[in-house]
C-alpha cells in the first residue's frame, strides 16, 4: 500500500516506522533536510514499552521535504500518487502553507486522515483542499521522540478509524468502502490494533474532554498522568474541570456514554506512567497544542453562552509557558 506520512514526530515515526517493517510503500515529509537525509542514512529506532529496541534499516521508505517547491517537483515528476496521506504533525504545525503543499501530494484518489488532538483542524484541511473528506483517526497510541529518528513507544495502544457526519459525502457509506477496509487492515497488519467508528464524533469530543483535562494539569503540575490522582486536591481539580466540560456538551448536544470523571480517571490509571504531549512540549520548550484543545473548548462554550473559567485558565497558564 502506498502511504505518505506527513510529520516524522513521535506519532509520525512510530505508525511510518512500523508500517514500512510491515512492507508498505512509505514516503515521510519532514520539515528539515537534515532529519529526511538521517531517516534516509541511519533508519529508525523505537523503543518497546518492554525493553525491546526494534531497528528498521533505512531503504525501507524514501523521504522528502514537506515544502511547495518539493511537493511541486514531486507533482511534475508524475509519481505515483499515494493511497492514504497520514497527517501526523501537531495542530500548531497545520499552517496554511503546509495545507497547500498537500494538495501537490494527493491524486483525485486519495484519502486523508488526521492524528492531531483537539478539534477544528479537519474542516481547515477540507476546506483548503476544495472540499475534500478527510478522515480522523483517534489512537491512545503514546509514543515519545527520543531523536531525529527515534522514539519511544508507551505501550500498545488502540485506534479508531472513522469519518465526521458533516465530512461524509453520502451518509457514511464512505467509511465501509474497500479503501477504509484496507487502510484498516494495513494498520492491524502493522500492530496497530484499528477498529471503525460508526460515530467518530463521539470518540472526538470523548478524547477533547479527556486531553482537555490531562494534558494541561501534568503541563502545569509537571507530573506523569497517574500523578493526578495521588492527592484530594488534584484530583478536586480533575473533577472541577470535567465538570465544566460536561456542562458545555451537555449545552451543545454532545452526549458521553460515560460519566466524565471516572473516564478521565481510568485514563490516568491505565496511562499512569505515560508523560503527556503537553508535558513533553512543555519540557523541551515547544509550543503547545493547548489552542486546539482547551482553546476549543473554550470556543465550543462560547457559541452557546457558557463561560469555563477553569478551562479558560488553563489555557492561559500552558499559553503563558510557551516560549
Amino acid at each position: 500500500m502506498n502511504i505518505h506520512i506527513v510529520g516524522a514526530g513521535a506519532i509520525g515515526l512510530l505508525y511510518g516506522g512500523y508500517l514500512a517493517k510491515a512492507g508498505e510503500k512509505i514516503t515521510f515529509w519532514t520539515r528539515k533536510e537534515a532529519q529526511r537525509k538521517l531517516l534516509l542514512e541511519q533508519g529508525i529506532y523505537i523503543e518497546e514499552a518492554d525493553g525491546n529496541t526494534v531497528r528498521i534499516e533505512a531503504g525501507h521508505w524514501t523521504a522528502r521535504v514537506l515544502k511547495q517547491s518539493e511537493c511541486d517537483e514531486h507533482a511534475a515528476a508524475q509519481r505515483e500518487a499515494p493511497e492514504w496521506i497520514l497527517i501526523a504533525v501537531k495542530q500548531s504545525h497545520l499552517e496554511e502553507e503546509m495545507i497547500s503543499a498537500l494538495s501537490h501530494i494527493a491524486g483525485p484518489d486519495t484519502r486523508i486522515a488526521c492524528l492531531q488532538n483537539g478539534i477544528g483542524h479537519i474542516d481547515k484541511i477540507s476546506r483548503r483542499l476544495d472540499g475534500r473528506s478527510v478522515y480522523t483517526i483517534i489512537t491512545t497510541e503514546g509514543s515519545t521522540r527520543l531523536a531525529d529518528n527515534g522514539v519511544r513507544r508507551a505501550g500498545l495502544g488502540e485506534s479508531r478509524l472513522g469519518i465526521s457526519k458533516v465530512q461524509a459525502s453520502s451518509s457514511l457509506d464512505a467509511l465501509h468502502d474497500k479503501a477504509t477496509e484496507t487502510l484498516l487492515n494495513t494498520l492491524r497488519k502493522a500492530g496497530f490494533p484499528t477498529f471503525l467508528s460508526n460515530d467518530i464524533d463521539k470518540d472526538i469530543y470523548r478524547k477533547l474532554l479527556i486531553n482537555s483535562v490531562i494534558n494541561p494539569l501534568t503541563a502545569i503540575l509537571r507530573v506523569p498522568n497517574g500523578d493526578l490522582l495521588v492527592s484530594e486536591e488534584r484530583m478536586t481539580m480533575v473533577r472541577m474541570l470535567c465538570a465544566e466540560a460536561e456542562r458545555a456538551y451537555k449545552a451543545c448536544g454532545i452526549s458521553l456514554d460515560d460519566d466524565a470523571f471516572e473516564l478521565v480517571a481510568s485514563v490516568c490509571r491505565s496511562t499512569s506512567t505515560n508523560t503527556s504531549s503537553m508535558l513533553g512540549d512543555v519540557l523541551h520548550h515547544r509550543a503547545t497544542e493547548i489552542d486546539a484543545i482547551n482553546g476549543q473548548l473554550v470556543g465550543l462554550a462560547e457559541s452557546v453562552g457558557i463561560d469555563l473559567p477553569m478551562h479558560r485558565m488553563l489555557w492561559l497558564l500552558v499559553k503563558s509557558l510557551h516560549p
